[in-house]
């Protein structure tokens, strides 16, 4: 993420900020590509109106060399509705059918809108915004990655919600807003008052600290007490004998909210408590009064400057109504703290009272009785109170379990601990946590609160949340560490034990610990023996991954295929029992079989609701698209995967991010190959099941940046430890190590990999590899044929093409030109098609020292743009643009997510030189006529 806020180095200069910004929005809207931007800075900073100032410049440009029509959405976060759910997204595209998701609904809408062009985001206040809202903006900052969507967040310093911290982290381009310089606060004055501002007014100006409100309040304040008079031709200064000492810019606020009169504060407050701006019917009904009393009011209060009328105040229907607001939100909450609590508290309930009469969202109809009840009115309001949040709770149904997070808090701060509700809204809010990825703070909940507990049900519920949290997030040793504790109780009730020690056996293999693996089978008799056909469940999962981990994915599928019985959908691991047959079958019959399988779970899990298991069966896809030698899918698949990943907290992400750090490497993608493995490793996750993928992809990097001996050496104290471990099952990685060591001109460690290898079970032994690596040592042009064939077969394309880059070196060292070249040009053709650059490069300079050179680069070049480089799922989806289809409906038709849909219109942009989904509906239209 670029920041721009001083760090060690002193306050950056605002015009380089404000620069920064312009140049970040204007980009991205001319050239229709994805961005987003955090602006930070304390009240009256002037971040509202420097992006409205830099939108204005975007949507209405001077003199644009080519009009770019660019659609601008707004919302503004409400403090009284940040526990709303959606409150903020709801404000973009407008209201979102009954029954639908709005997040998915308000996507849908916006990716509408990219498909004609630029699209702005723009939200102010995300300090207030509602916890739903900022998960929903999550995922639009990640839409913009490949669609022409810039989001822009404004927002006031630190501290910030849980939310709005992992919304910023995601953005690209985050800023602190310097305060003004003296020569910016001087033109302020210019602007004002028509001259610029003598030795006097400027020292007083210097009070303001360069905030643009604080200057504008100064300014107005010595205007209102003719304090100001000219000083020469160009200039004005405070008159002589004025003292004007200075104030902060709340006095001086309170300062203009005294030259009302008691109606006019009254009408004030009223407006202060509502929280937004109010119609003058509802300030009527709070006030037990009129709209056409409370019009004097209104017009008192705009005169002095301190609000303003947003429409017109005119009759309707034979009443006066119109809308107001303060001038700023500053004013709002002077005049707040100004009112005594008493009437504030009144007002408050009597909000609430007008709003259950109108209908309104329980969770505003919450936030005002939370206001109105004080510490010492709790037993009396309590009920009212806990009533009125365990409503907005429901209100907040299956899409917002964020803002419900925020509101059982609440319940839970009102229960008195003897109250039987306590607890469940206790085992409630923990599980709505895990449910939001919020692990940790599930788990610190439940050590905190579970000795308290009396229910025994409730207790069990605590320590199940506790416990899957822990798999979820890959802390192996803390879930561990609580099983154990449980299992130690002498009570435990025999179906609960077995769950356990089946659900214990699963970490164990995830976490690569398969020296502490029990006897799967004789669990699994006795599991059996009691009927239980849960733990039975978990146990035959257990043992066929652990079959496949082991290299033997014939029996994997063979004991995920005849399962006893459905698993439990709670848990990690068995719930994914969809995942496990289709990675099988990408080992044992190929990509188009695992796809299949693929699409097959993902159906399934639509129809049973559980769409947590997505990023698996997402990880699933993207190797599958990487070993058939469709690169951009894979990268469009683990990406949505990843994004999912990380909402829903879960850490075991290793083999998914060993995929996409081979492929940035392979592509010379270096940096952000480096960053995706600093990243990784910076949160201590394990390697899943042991299997060292990040150390396998720290190989692709290193050969990558040219440091093959480092590779090589890499790759030797991988297979050192990988040959020792209990059920060694690394041959997949065999490939990549012997063609290292071999470069790299190790012979031990190649002939070390060959031997192992070959004393496989020859079950555990991936077909083809043994010849491969045996035939690039050796340069034996059968064992390659061999090797080549069995890839073909089942549709292994990354694979044949380094076997074809052998079989080139090694026709070559035979001096067989013909074949070399004939081999060469399908194995550079296969990585030009996915923009293998590394590879590419290597097997040129391989071919070149065996004394083999490629003709012509023109005449051999494989097209890797127009309509021909489209594969053969983005055609697909093309066909579906041409229908008219969302993203959102084609990722429905396809069983994949929209964000993955997003990524595939992505690259056919790209290779198209098109601009956007309806160039390439009208341009693929024209093609087939």
């Amino acid at each position: 993420m670029a920041r721009l806020d001083g760090g060690g180095g002193g306050t950056p200069d605002r015009a380089a900020v404000v620069e920064l910004l312009r140049s970040r929005i204007g980009l991205a809207t001319a050239d229709r590509v994805g961005t987003s931007l955090c602006v930070r800075g304390p009240v009256g900073i002037g971040k509202s109106s420097l992006i409205r100032s830099l939108l204005d410049d975007v949507t209405h440009p001077a003199s644009p060399p080519t009009p770019t029509a660019v659609t601008t959405l707004r919302a503004v976060g409400d403090e009284r509705r940040r526990h709303e759910p959606f409150a903020v997204l709801g404000q973009l595209t407008g209201p979102v059918p009954s029954g639908d998701d709005p997040a998915d609904t308000v996507l849908d809408r916006v990716d509408e809108l990219c498909a004609a062009g630029p699209v702005v985001v723009w939200v102010d206040d995300a300090h207030h915004a509602d916890a739903a809202s900022l998960a929903g903006l999550r995922r639009m900052v990640w839409a913009g990655r490949s669609l022409p969507l810039t989001v822009v967040l404004s927002t006031r310093p630190t501290p910030w919600p849980e939310q709005l911290e992992l919304l910023v982290r995601q953005v690209e381009t985050s800023v602190e807003l310097p305060p003004m310089d003296p020569m910016m606060a001087e033109g302020l004055v210019r602007d004002r008052l028509g001259r610029w501002p003598g030795p006097r007014l400027r020292r007083v100006l210097d009070g303001a600290g360069g905030n643009p409100l604080f200057l504008t309040e100064l300014i107005r304040e010595l205007q209102r007490g003719d304090r100001l008079q000219p000083a020469g031709r160009d200039a004005v200064d405070i008159a002589p004998g004025v003292s004007m000492r200075g104030t902060a810019l709340d006095s001086l606020i309170r300062t203009h909210l005294a030259g009302v009169d008691e109606t006019g504060t009254e009408l004030l407050t009223a407006l202060a408590v509502w929280g937004t701006a109010a119609r003058l019917g509802d300030l009527a009904d709070l006030l037990y009064s009129t709209p056409q009393a409370l019009a004097p009011a209104v017009d008192q209060t705009v005169r002095a400057g301190v609000a303003l009328v947003l429409s017109e105040i005119d009759a309707v229907d034979g009443r006066l109504d119109g809308t107001v607001d303060f001038v700023h939100d500053l004013y709002r909450e002077v005049a707040y703290e100004g009112a005594a609590e008493a009437d504030r508290r009144r007002l408050h309930r009597r909000v609430a009272a007008v709003l259950t009469g109108r209908g309104a969202d329980p969770a505003l109809i919450a936030e005002h009785l939370l206001q109105a009840t004080s510490d010492r009115d709790r037993d009396a309001d309590g009920k009212d109170l806990l009533a009125a949040l365990n409503a907005a709770v429901a209100a907040s149904g299956t899409f917002a379990p964020q803002v419900a997070v925020d509101l059982l808090a609440l319940a839970d701060g009102l229960t008195t601990r003897d109250d039987p509700a306590a607890e469940r809204v206790l085992l409630q809010r923990a599980d709505e946590l895990f449910r939001t990825g919020r692990g940790a703070a599930a788990e610190r909940l439940v050590r905190e609160r579970i000795g308290e507990v009396r229910d025994p049900a409730v207790a069990a519920g605590l320590q199940r949340v506790l416990i899957t949290s822990q798999i979820n997030r890959a802390d192996v040793d803390g879930a561990l560490d609580s099983m154990g504790r449980t299992l130690s109780i002498e009570q435990l009730p025999p179906p609960v034990r077995r769950s356990l020690e089946a659900q214990r056996q699963w970490l164990l293999l995830l976490g690569g610990r398969f020296d502490r693996l029990a006897d799967l089978d004789a669990l699994r008799a006795q599991a059996l023996a009691a009927d239980d056909q849960a733990a039975a469940a978990t146990l035959v999962m257990t043992a066929s991954v652990l079959a496949y981990v082991q290299g033997d994915a014939n029996r994997a599928l063979a004991l995920a295929t005849t399962s006893p019985g459905p698993a439990p959908a709670g848990e990690l691991g068995p719930g994914t029992s969809n995942v496990w047959p289709a990675l099988f079958r990408l080992d044992v019959q190929g990509p188009a079989a695992a796809v299949q399988e693929v699409e097959r779970a993902r159906a399934a899990v639509a129809r049973t609701q559980r769409p947590w298991v997505a990023p698996f069966l997402g990880f699933v896809a993207a190797g599958a698209a990487w070993a058939a030698g469709d690169w951009d899918g894979a990268v469009a698949e683990s990406d949505a995967a990843l994004e999912v990943a990380e909402e829903t907290g879960t850490g075991w992400t290793s083999i998914a991010v060993g995929v996409r750090i081979d492929l940035d490497a392979r592509r010379g993608h270096l940096r952000a190959a480096r960053r995706r493995l600093a990243e990784f490793r910076a949160r201590r996750l394990p390697d899943q099941f042991g299997r060292g993928d990040m150390d396998v992809a720290e190989m692709s990097i290193l050969e990558a940046e040219g440091a093959i001996e480092h590779a090589a050496a890499l790759g030797e104290a991988y297979w050192t430890r990988a040959r020792t471990r209990p059920g060694f099952g690394g041959a997949e990685f065999a490939i990549d190590i012997v063609r290292l060591g071999l470069i790299a001109h190790r012979p031990a460690l190649v002939e070390q990999v060959v031997e192992d290898v070959r004393r496989l079970d020859p079950r555990h032994r991936p077909p083809g590899v043994l010849e491969f690596i045996r035939g690039a040592v050796r340069s034996d042009l059968a064992d390659l044929e061999r090797a080549d064939r069995a890839f073909r077969d089942r549709g292994l394309t990354n694979r044949v093409l380094l076997t074809q880059e052998e079989l080139a070196c090694a026709a070559a060292a035979h001096g067989d030109r013909a074949r070399a070249v004939a081999a060469m040009e399908e194995a550079l053709a296969g990585y030009e098609r996915v923009r293998a650059t590394v590879d590419r490069d290597r097997l040129l300079a391989r071919l070149r020292r065996l004394g083999v050179r490629r003709g012509s680069r023109q005449a051999h070049r494989t097209r890797a743009d127009g309509w021909a480089a489209l594969t053969a799922t983005e055609r697909r989806i093309t066909d579906l643009i041409c229908e008219g289809l969302t993203n959102r409906e084609i990722a429905a038709r396809l069983f994949v997510s929209p964000r993955t849909v997003q990524s595939h219109v992505s690259h056919i942009l790209d290779k198209t030189g098109l601009r956007s989904r309806v160039e390439v509906a009208a341009a693929a239209t024209a093609q087939t006529g």
